[in-house]
């Protein structure tokens, strides 16, 4: 089995793995945000949590997988149409791309991860490929056998790449993420609902019996004492 073959089940596997953890860990409820508290008589109420939790949305990856989408085209064309080498310079544009677009358009950080190690899978084999198909004599492969000694230090260095390209990626989304959340919260909280709309709902909480006398003042005061 040659490196690059090696290189690419590395990074195919860690992907899946990845992927198979970011889904295990999503949920209805987290795609729409929060899960709102139960109203049975006797729960607490915060005024605003109803706005608040529709504020919150999984944030689209579409972005992503179109950016990505016009990368593979590139990675699988550029060594055959324009110089062998991108075969394996190419691997430099994954973390240029993944760290702009988690700055732009953050998305949950495992899925960014997975994404990440898929494009290096994909590299592994589309930029050797695009020379052997084009019939070059260079860059069969990314990593060469006739390199003894060297494939075993590329290998790890490109791997080394990738790991720290996915652990970026995630920091730069799970931070961008929690500051989108926190701003969201506190701008419905406070200015994206008025306030007597704010009071009718508990009103009406209170009419249908899940509010008690003593719950509906209580959560009236607090109501009024964050619009102050």
């Amino acid at each position: 089995m040659s490196d690059s073959v090696l290189g690419a089940l590395i990074s195919a596997v860690a992907s899946i793995l990845i992927a198979i953890l970011n889904k295990s860990t999503s949920s209805p409820e987290g795609a729409r945000g929060p899960k709102v508290p139960s109203t049975h008589r006797g729960a607490r109420q915060t005024p605003n949590t109803p706005e608040t939790h529709r504020e919150i949305q999984q944030p689209s990856a579409t972005g992503w997988y179109i950016s990505f989408g016009v990368l593979l085209v590139w990675m699988a064309l550029t060594p055959a149409l324009i110089h062998h080498d991108l075969a394996g310079s190419n691997f430099f544009l994954i973390p240029i791309v993944a760290i702009i677009l988690a700055l732009i358009v953050p998305i949950p950080p495992l899925k960014a991860v997975w994404l990440c190690f898929a494009m290096f899978a994909a590299n592994f084999v589309i930029g050797p490929l695009s020379n052997r198909l084009h019939g070059s004599m260079y860059d069969r492969t990314f990593i060469s056998p006739e390199m003894p000694g060297e494939t075993e230090k590329m290998l790890t260095f490109v791997l080394s790449l990738a790991a720290a390209t996915a652990v970026v990626t995630y920091l730069i989304c799970f931070l961008r993420l929690k500051y989108k959340r926190h701003g969201t919260v506190e701008y419905s909280g406070r200015t994206g609902v008025g306030l007597t709309a704010e009071l009718e709902k508990l009103a009406q909480l209170r009419t249908a019996g899940a509010l008690s006398e003593a719950e509906f003042q209580r959560a009236k005061e607090r109501l009024l004492a964050s619009f102050g």
